[in-house]
């Protein structure tokens, strides 16, 4: 990978978007949000806000490289970016004049074990 020169900075700045093993990482959006319940009093004025079940929402688009190495499935769990949580669906997109891409949508969620799961019979 080659350097990228910043001038007016000398700390903090972000640049790109992380590769994965089956492609080059185009976008890249975490959107960290969760539940929240009002407490309101008598008169309809809210006195209390409660914050909980946080969660990550990524979406992640990437250039397909490797098409093979993309082996994930709905349920399955990936990590993007040092965040690690669950495939909620992804969208494979050809065009005729660009590369061909993967748009996943991933959810972490703070209190959800990821290594724990089960299959069962309908």
């Amino acid at each position: 990978m080659s350097a990228v020169l910043i001038r007016g900075l000398s700390a903090g700045a972000i640049w790109g978007v992380p590769d994965a093993s089956y492609g080059k990482g185009q976008s890249l959006d975490i959107d960290n949000n969760g539940e929240k319940a009002e407490l309101k009093d008598g008169n309809g004025n809210t006195v209390a806000v409660a914050y909980y079940d946080d969660k990550k929402t990524i979406a992640y688009t990437v250039k397909i490289t490797d098409a093979t190495a993309f082996t994930a499935t709905r349920g399955s769990v990936v990590t993007v970016d040092g965040v690690t949580g669950i495939l909620d669906d992804y969208k494979l997109v050809k065009s005729n004049s660009d590369f061909a891409e993967y748009q996943l949508n991933i959810t972490f969620y703070a209190s959800l074990d990821v290594s724990a799961s089960m299959s069962v019979s309908a």
